[in-house]
Protein backbone atom coordinates (compact mmCIF):
# COMPACT_ATOMS: atom_id res chain seq x y z
CA UNK A 1 0.00 0.00 0.00
CA UNK A 2 1.06 3.70 -0.65
CA UNK A 3 0.44 4.77 2.76
CA UNK A 4 2.65 1.95 4.37
CA UNK A 5 5.61 3.62 1.91
CA UNK A 6 4.87 6.83 3.69
CA UNK A 7 4.71 5.80 7.36
CA UNK A 8 8.37 3.95 6.64
CA UNK A 9 9.50 6.42 4.93
CA UNK A 10 8.64 8.79 8.27
CA UNK A 11 10.31 6.46 10.43
CA UNK A 12 13.36 6.16 8.63
CA UNK A 13 13.42 9.90 8.72
CA UNK A 14 12.62 10.15 13.25
CA UNK A 15 15.41 7.25 13.49
CA UNK A 16 18.28 9.77 11.98
CA UNK A 17 17.14 12.58 13.64
CA UNK A 18 19.64 12.89 17.31
CA UNK A 19 17.75 12.47 20.47
CA UNK A 20 15.98 15.40 22.58
CA UNK A 21 18.57 18.09 23.00
CA UNK A 22 16.87 20.01 25.15
CA UNK A 23 14.66 22.79 23.25
CA UNK A 24 11.48 22.08 22.54
CA UNK A 25 11.70 24.43 19.51
CA UNK A 26 14.56 22.90 17.92
CA UNK A 27 12.96 19.37 18.73
CA UNK A 28 10.29 20.18 17.16
CA UNK A 29 12.30 21.50 14.16
CA UNK A 30 14.36 18.27 13.88
CA UNK A 31 11.21 15.98 14.03
CA UNK A 32 9.23 18.41 11.59
CA UNK A 33 9.82 15.90 8.53
CA UNK A 34 8.67 12.73 10.31
CA UNK A 35 5.31 14.35 11.44
CA UNK A 36 4.77 15.44 7.77
CA UNK A 37 5.17 12.16 6.31
CA UNK A 38 3.71 10.93 8.94
CA UNK A 39 0.51 12.99 8.42
CA UNK A 40 0.55 11.77 4.63
CA UNK A 41 0.87 8.20 5.19
CA UNK A 42 -2.13 9.14 7.61
CA UNK A 43 -4.07 10.68 4.52
CA UNK A 44 -3.06 8.10 2.12
CA UNK A 45 -4.61 5.16 4.24
CA UNK A 46 -7.82 7.59 5.03
CA UNK A 47 -8.06 7.59 1.07
CA UNK A 48 -7.56 3.58 1.03
CA UNK A 49 -3.91 3.87 -1.37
Amino acid sequence: MFSTFWHNLASASADIAPGPVGSDAIDGFVYLPAYILGTIGGGAALFGS
